[in-house]
């Protein structure tokens, strides 16, 4: 598997821009892209409120569980299309999926179907992982945020896994970014890879 880092060396890329909601309502009007696709967590009731909205662009969603680029079908067919030039990964926090991914205790709403926490257990492994190797045991809310942006950032690793993606943003310059939205306050962090940090 080609990592973010190898393409970046090999071609000299920048997949990941910071780029706010604004920003990219701003490059659409401006007609510098051809539509937007968004990957989305299933929690984020109000997403479409947050989506850019520009008469003549297409924007196409996907909504799923914990915003997983491999519950993404067709996602490789529509960039292949050449119908969008900006991909986002678009999660939340808090996010209580991730709380229960890296073993948090959390009192949920609705208590999900076993097969979805299989699932996600599954998904989040790798951030998991960081979790225990940086923080140990602990779970508290500095913590779950920063497993947020983990989980965020190698969903971003795996779309250059689907070989359209990797293909369009080497060869088209297709653009990736990864947002995390603040449910309190509605505030949409972008992902800076100056800084490697959301801000």
């Amino acid at each position: 598997m080609k990592t973010i880092e190898y393409v970046l060396a090999e071609r000299d890329l920048t997949l990941i821009s910071a780029v706010s909601k604004e920003e990219l309502e701003e490059r659409l009007l401006a007609g510098t892209s051809t539509g937007v696709a968004i990957i989305a967590c299933s929690e984020m009731d109000d997403v479409f409120a947050e989506m850019p909205r520009i008469s003549g662009l297409p924007v196409f969603v996907w909504q799923n569980v914990g915003a997983t680029v491999h519950e993404a079908d067709g996602l490789g067919h529509l960039v292949a299309s050449g119908k969008v030039s900006n991909l986002v990964i678009y999660g939340h926090y808090p996010c209580d999926l991730i709380h229960l991914g890296v073993g948090g205790q959390h009192q949920f709403e609705f208590e999900p179907d076993e097969l979805v926490v299989d699932h996600f257990l599954y998904e989040t492994k790798r951030t998991r992982e960081m979790v225990k190797e940086r923080y140990g045991d602990g779970a508290d809310q500095f913590v779950i945020r920063k497993a947020t942006e983990d989980f965020l950032l190698r969903q971003v690793e795996s779309l250059l896994e689907i070989p359209e993606v990797l293909d369009a943003a080497i060869e088209q310059g297709l653009r990736i970014h990864a947002w995390m939205n603040l449910s309190e306050s509605h505030e949409c962090y972008t992902f800076d890879p100056a800084t490697k940090k959301f801000r």
